[in-house]
Order: structure tokens, then C-alpha cells, then sequence
């Protein structure tokens, strides 16, 4: 990429004060939930995924029908981590404009409280908030007959970490990828998301959230090719996580909580919108 290209790429402190109000709503975008940046499993050490990983240089590219290549680097990501996310982002953000970036200052006790987990497990928060920084994602894109590449990370710094309050900065790219890309607002849905037991069923119902919500339908065996689980995750994994998300305490909490149901005999999803959620488009800079 030339260098006249990168500059180009960058975010303008314009474009930045134009996004603020979006990013602030935000708590994902279309790309994170509709690629495999974030994996379906709790157990990575357990997957096909974290093989390829090691074996290509700490480098695992990912299916998408959006991109040309979509790589994570450095360190694999599952709903875990997108839990802590959610959870960051639907908290204050405090905005800086000589960064253009943000921070958001929470204590490990409130990330534990909104997570459903034990509050004095500090050092695991520490942990997670620790991996997620060492994750960045690769996309490469083709424009107009131009190439290009978003190369950005989550976190870029968290201080305070043996303190009661975290004071933890996202990244400028990060900033710059959502100022640039189509957000979403589902912030009344995350907690119920948080509460969701199996992995696999969060990411599916983050899925589901990027469509309109109006009768939005996808075959199983479609969303399954989309993300590329099979060389994700082994099939006795797929298999397990299609049981829970077939189970019938599942399926009513899913109908309940989001107005997602199984339909065509349990082999399509099909979503109705139940709560309020937004597709946010960014702010061009016309200059």
C-alpha cells in the first residue's frame, strides 16, 4: 500500500467529532458479529482453530463473504472476550481528541457484576482484558478497483490494573475502523446476551442482531458455511453446540429475549425483532 494510500486511511479529527455521537451508542459492528473475529467456543485450547493458529505464525485467517482476507494476529478471540467488550461499551466512554480515541474507566467488581460472575475473581478480568490486547485483525478490502487494509486492535493500554478502578484505552484504530464502518446500537439487548450460558448461542443471536429483524431468516447449514465452523471447530464441538441451541429451554428463552426462533423443522433461523436495536451508518467527511 502506498504511503499516500495510508494517510488516507487515517481518521481525520474531523471525522472523528462527526462519529463521536454514533461511537457512543455503539456496541459492535456489523463486521465483528458477522465474522468469525470473535470465536463460538469457550474452550479455545480445544479447537481446530488454535492448531492453525500456532502453526502459521500466531496468524489464523477467517472466512468472510464480506472481505478478500480477514486474519486475527497475535491472539485468538472467543465470545468471552466480546462479553467484555459489550460490557466496556455500553459503559461511558470518555472521548480525546488529541488520540482520537476513547477510554473507559470501570472496576473489575462492575465488568464481574454485568458478566454474572464471582466479584473477587479480579485476576481473571485482568487476565482477559490482557488477551484482548495483544489481539489485532487484518482485513483486506478491494474498492474501486483499489486495494486497501484495516489493520487495528482493541485495547491499547490499561492502567490501574491492581487498583479498584480500570482506566482502560481502546486503540485510535479501533476508533477509526468503527468511524468508518457500520456500527450497532443492541445495548438493550446485551445483558440478556451476557446471561446466555452457551457460546455458540451468543454468537448466533450476535449474529442474528446485524439483519433487520423484520421475519430475517438464515439456514443453519448457511450460517455455519458463512463463519467457516468446520475448520474452526471439530464436528463432535458443532454437534454439541447445535444440540444446545436446539434444546427446548433454549429455544423459549431465545423467542422470550430476542424473538428468535428455529423454524423449517429446527433447520433456519428466523428473527423478529423484540427490543430496539440500530443499525448506525458513519459520518462521511465531505470535504
Amino acid at each position: 500500500m502506498s504511503d499516500k494510500k495510508y494517510v488516507e486511511q487515517k481518521l481525520s479529527l474531523k471525522s472523528f467529532y462527526l462519529n463521536i455521537p454514533n461511537i457512543d451508542r455503539a456496541c459492535s459492528t456489523v463486521i465483528e458479529n458477522s465474522t468469525a473475529i470473535f470465536l463460538p467456543h469457550k474452550r479455545l485450547d480445544k479447537t481446530k482453530a488454535q492448531e492453525r493458529f500456532y502453526k502459521d505464525n500466531q496468524t489464523l485467517e477467517v472466512s468472510s463473504n464480506l472481505f478478500d482476507k480477514v486474519e486475527i494476529k497475535g491472539r485468538l478471540l472467543c465470545q468471552t472476550h466480546k462479553d467484555i467488550l459489550e460490557v466496556l461499551l455500553t459503559s461511558p466512554k470518555i472521548y480525546n481528541k488529541e488520540t482520537k480515541a476513547f477510554t473507559v474507566k470501570t472496576t473489575a467488581y462492575k465488568i464481574l457484576q454485568r458478566l454474572g460472575k464471582a466479584t473477587t475473581n479480579k485476576k481473571w478480568v485482568s487476565q482477559k482484558l490482557d488477551e484482548i490486547a495483544e489481539c489485532r485483525v487484518k482485513i483486506k478490502f478491494n474498492s474501486s478497483g483499489e486495494d486497501y487494509t484495516f489493520n487495528f486492535g482493541f485495547i491499547d493500554a490499561i492502567l490501574g490494573k491492581n487498583d479498584k478502578e480500570y482506566a482502560i484505552k481502546f486503540e485510535a484504530s479501533y476508533s477509526h475502523f468503527m468511524a468508518k464502518n457500520e456500527m450497532l446500537d443492541y445495548s438493550k439487548y446485551v445483558d440478556d446476551i451476557l446471561a446466555i450460558d452457551s457460546a455458540f448461542v451468543r454468537s448466533v443471536v450476535r449474529y442474528m442482531l446485524t439483519n433487520k429483524g423484520n421475519n430475517s431468516q438464515i439456514r443453519i447449514n448457511n450460517l455455519i458455511e458463512i463463519l467457516n465452523l468446520r475448520e474452526l471447530i471439530s464436528e463432535e464441538q458443532l454437534k454439541d453446540d447445535l444440540t444446545d441451541l436446539r434444546r427446548e429451554e433454549t429455544q423459549e428463552m431465545l423467542k422470550e429475549k430476542f424473538g428468535i426462533t428455529l423454524t423449517n423443522e429446527e433447520k433456519t433461523i428466523t428473527y423478529n425483532a423484540t427490543e430496539p436495536r440500530y443499525h448506525i451508518q458513519p459520518v462521511l467527511d465531505l470535504k
